[in-house]
């Protein structure tokens, strides 16, 4: 439990600022009293998925022999950047970091965790907005 309040902790100053964080604090008080875990919670419509790369031209290579992985998917924020990520959807954050344990195994050592609620890619204090609103 102690190292998800470190997550939200971060997550909450980013995302928030200072001003907020007892604010924050006291959401993830309410979370605890109810002995929920925001990294194994789940909200229909909400995946998450590993980043694997992001390029401004597409690898000269095959994909997936470029990111040593079965199959790659591609998404774009409209940034001039295209985005590769591993095909598959966890619906929990400890889920999907597992996965990224074993994409840093297989050599991507920048692989890590991005939200999507419904398609469209989020920020992480969006994801954890919508999770604690799911369970208030």
């Amino acid at each position: 439990m102690k190292g998800t309040h470190i997550i939200i902790l971060l997550l909450a100053l980013s995302a928030f600022g200072m001003g907020n964080l007892s604010a924050q604090n006291n959401q993830d008080k309410s979370l605890t009293r109810l002995k929920l875990d925001i990294k194994r919670m789940n909200l229909h419509g909400l995946a998450f998925r590993i980043q694997i790369g992001a390029f401004s031209k597409p690898p000269a290579t095959d994909l997936e022999a470029f990111f040593n992985v079965d199959a790659v998917e591609t998404y774009d924020m409209g940034d001039g950047l295209i985005r590769y990520v591993s095909p598959y959807n966890f619906g929990d954050i400890k889920t999907a970091e597992l996965q990224k344990k074993e994409m840093v195994i297989r050599g991507t050592q920048d692989a890590f965790i991005v939200p999507f609620y419904e398609g469209n890619r989020i920020s992480y204090s969006e994801a954890i907005k919508l999770l604690k609103s799911a369970y208030k």
